[in-house]
Formats: C-alpha cells, sequence, structure tokens
C-alpha cells in the first residue's frame, strides 16, 4: 500500500525540496512531466547559504501541488511538511478523486489508501465491502526527507533565468556528483514564489513539473493526521 504511482526518481526530487536550499532538476522518470532539453543561463553563482532557496524555505514549513502523469493516469500530488511531519497525497483526474496518501510524523509512517483507488478491495468480517479509508503502520528510523534538503551551506549554486512552458523564470540549479540537476524556479517578480521543479538525471532529458498553490507559512497540521474513519489494513478482510 505506497504511494506506487510516484516514481523513485520523481519522488526523491521533491523530497529533496524542503530545508536548506538548493536546485537543480535531474530528471529522468518514466513518466509525468513536460520533456524538455532547456537549462538554466547561468548568470552567476553563489553560496547556498546566500541562496534565495534557502530564505524562502527558511520558515521550515511548505505546501504545495504537482501534476503527475504515468500509465495514461493523471495525477496531482499534494506536498505539505512541518517540522518533523511530511505529507505526500495522491489526487486522481480533474476531479482530485482522493486516492493514496503517506503521512510521516517523527518515525512512524502511515500509508492510506482511499475506496475510490482502483486498487481497493478491502472487506469487513461479513463480507460486505469497505467505504473508508485504509492504512498500514511502518516505523523508521530516517527523519523526515526535507523539501529543498542535502547540500552544506556552502554549496555552490547556479543562478539564471529558466524558460518553462514559454515563461521565463528566476531559477537556482544545482548538479550532484551522480550528474543529477535539480532546478528550482520562482516567479521572475516573486522570487518568495516558487512555481516549478525542473530533473535531469546525466545523459538525459529534462522532465519539467508546474508547482501551483505553494505556501510557506500557515501549513495545516490536519495534513499530518489520519483520516478519523481510517481502519488498519489488519482489521480488514479480502476475498
Amino acid at each position: 500500500m505506497k504511494l506506487t504511482k510516484i516514481t523513485a526518481a520523481v519522488l526523491a526530487a521533491v523530497m529533496s525540496l524542503a530545508m536548506l536550499t538548493a536546485c537543480g532538476g535531474g530528471g529522468g522518470s518514466s513518466g509525468s512531466g513536460n520533456k524538455n532539453t532547456g537549462s538554466v543561463i547561468t548568470t552567476k553563482q553563489i553560496e547556498a547559504k546566500d541562496s534565495n532557496t534557502k530564505k524562502v524555505l527558511g520558515t521550515g514549513q511548505i505546501y504545495f501541488e504537482m501534476p503527475y502523469s504515468e500509465h495514461g493516469i493523471t495525477e496531482t500530488i499534494k506536498v505539505a511538511q512541518k517540522g518533523n511531519n511530511s505529507y505526500y497525497g495522491t489526487f486522481v483526474g480533474s476531479n482530485k478523486i482522493h486516492w493514496e496518501d503517506q503521512i510521516q510524523t517523527g518515525t512512524v509512517v502511515y500509508d492510506v489508501i482511499y475506496p475510490d483507488h482502483m486498487d481497493y478491495d478491502y472487506y469487513d468480517e461479513n463480507g460486505k465491502e469497505l467505504t473508508c479509508p485504509v492504512y498500514s503502520v511502518e516505523t523508521t528510523t530516517a527523519e523526515v526527507n526535507k523539501v529543498f534538503e542535502g547540500w552544506d551551506d556552502d554549496t555552490i549554486i547556479n543562478v539564471g533565468p529558466y524558460t518553462m512552458n514559454g515563461k521565463t523564470y528566476y531559477a537556482e540549479s544545482y548538479t550532484d556528483t551522480k550528474g543529477e540537476t535539480r532546478t528550482y524556479c520562482y516567479d521572475t517578480n516573486n522570487h518568495s514564489k516558487f512555481v516549478g521543479l525542473v530533473v535531469r538525471e546525466s545523459g538525459k532529458r529534462a522532465e519539467e513539473y508546474p508547482v501551483s498553490n505553494f505556501s510557506n507559512t500557515g501549513v495545516s497540521d490536519n495534513y499530518f493526521v489520519l483520516p478519523s474513519n481510517a481502519v488498519n489494513v489488519n482489521e480488514t478482510y479480502s476475498r
């Protein structure tokens, strides 16, 4: 009961998004963003501690939505982080039907599946199909993966314009030792507004993920709480 629709490369890029700085875009997931060959036109280089990204994420919390598609399924990924809590939710179609959630609070991870999910197959002891969210629980020794995390203050960041969907943005970009580049784009007139993620793996085309409804303040604690009617998978039955 995992968020199987988010490929490893994309989820890693999203999770690499929230605590420190940075930029970059390294792409190559099996489906989703707009493919592009573009890259940041570097106009200067700065240290991560001086980056716009670190300034924006200094609040320690973040929320945004990102489109994703794979195997013909169009999804919206909702990401929320606050302190040691993280949330990744999958919503399908234009009506944003709730499909899956992954919630981490400290060392506890909840994977939640909702009745509208195509793989939902849970029943009560009398053989009646359930109509409520079902969750599994696991523990982890890993800390919450923060957005924009993983670079030291003295990491060198490339700064310059990046054009996505015909519009040019202020961007900060970083390439790691594996040749993966991640680029974080901001509104040219409002550098506090995060508008897009670009991911590019070495030797592959970049993939672009426009971001909407970004906020780095006032993130609700409700994202990090199980639905009140959720049932533990161990209390369900299958046919």
